[in-house]
């Protein structure tokens, strides 16, 4: 318990320190994997309403994710159990009884990178009423966290000028990324080591700009390039999206400064036995006339795919609309 009281007084001192004084480059590096969230509260918290609550908004599953993953993989520990194995982990939410009510977030307090979040409370009935307002900012500030720390893998690939300049947009991919196909009006990067069952991919392509701007008209566009360019192994295999045993999920969104429709759902190989998750951003850029396709897919057989597939979103949104060209 020592140890607990000595995190709270560490935010309260923080708390009053300027930013930008703390030398971040004399931490540790952060424990813990991506997107696991440590929640130190009392058992009885936990079994009770407050942890309802919690889990209902932190263990919340994955949109767009056939498979049931939830946001967070969490690890509740009671405050007597919180030691100096848990002190650099990258995420950690602490729950204290206290004078008045408040949420509070500090990074960069024991490790690099790291996001510690205090709620404290005067008695449970208030605690509930404070998850009711700030759960969702809690999970929405430590989701912010992770994607800062997925963002510092991407790059902006200089190999891959040409195809950003054909396609008149700049993205941020990983650098284990390489070109695989680059045709007129379909382009192919992925990510697939030799020694491991995974391919993360990148297809970037353009839709007849008559095409109705709708979920299946998006997609029957999509699916006919990728009859075209995706194949597989086996004669007469070819990427489709799955529509018989699920339905894609769909979301209006904005990319590069234009309407777009957002698009997630399964992918399979027709005629053959693979598959997997997509994401699927259309573009309706109305100053160049055209749909533009940025898509994400994944096959990573018998492993969870919502990490993965959060760093393949992360790519689609660093996409950016280079500036015209000057006639």
């Amino acid at each position: 318990m020592i140890r607990y009281a000595w995190i709270v007084l560490l935010f309260s001192f923080f708390g009053c320190q300027e930013s930008g004084q703390k030398d971040v480059n004399t931490l540790p590096s952060m424990t813990g994997g991506l997107n696991e969230l440590v929640i130190v509260l009392e058992e009885h918290l936990w079994q009770g309403d407050v942890g309802d609550s919690l889990r209902a908004v932190l263990g919340a599953e994955v949109q767009g994710i056939p498979w049931q993953e939830s946001i967070f993989d969490l690890v509740q520990i009671p405050p007597k159990a919180y030691t100096r194995i848990f002190e650099t982990h990258r995420n950690l939410l602490f729950f204290e009884k206290g004078k008045k009510s408040s949420v509070g977030f500090q990074e960069n307090i024991n490790a690099k990178g790291q996001l510690m979040a205090l709620v404290t409370y005067q008695n449970t009935e208030e605690l509930k009423v404070l998850l009711k307002q700030y759960a969702s900012v809690i999970a929405y500030r430590f989701q912010e966290q992770e994607k800062a720390r997925l963002r510092t893998q991407m790059v902006l690939q200089t190999g891959l000028e040409k195809v950003f300049q054909k396609h008149e947009i700049d993205l941020n991919i990983p650098k284990e990324f390489s070109l695989v196909l680059d045709t007129t009006d379909f382009t192919w990067i992925e990510y697939s080591p030799k020694d491991k069952e995974i391919i993360q991919g990148v297809f970037i392509y353009e839709i007849t700009p008559e095409t109705p701007f709708t979920t299946w008209q998006l997609l029957a566009q999509r699916d006919s390039l990728a009859k075209q360019y995706v194949q597989g192994e086996t004669t007469g295999s070819y990427m489709a999206v799955e529509t018989q045993h699920y339905q894609p999920w769909t979301k209006h969104t904005e990319s590069m400064g234009c309407n777009a429709l957002e698009i997630k759902g399964l992918w399979k190989m027709q005629n053959a036995f693979m598959g997997g998750p997509f994401i699927t951003h259309f573009i309706q850029d109305t100053t160049t006339n055209r749909i533009l396709a940025i898509e994400g897919f994944l096959f990573n057989p018998l492993e969870d795919k919502r990490d993965k597939m959060q760093l393949l979103q992360l790519v689609l949104e660093s996409a950016k609309k280079r500036p015209a060209k000057s006639e």
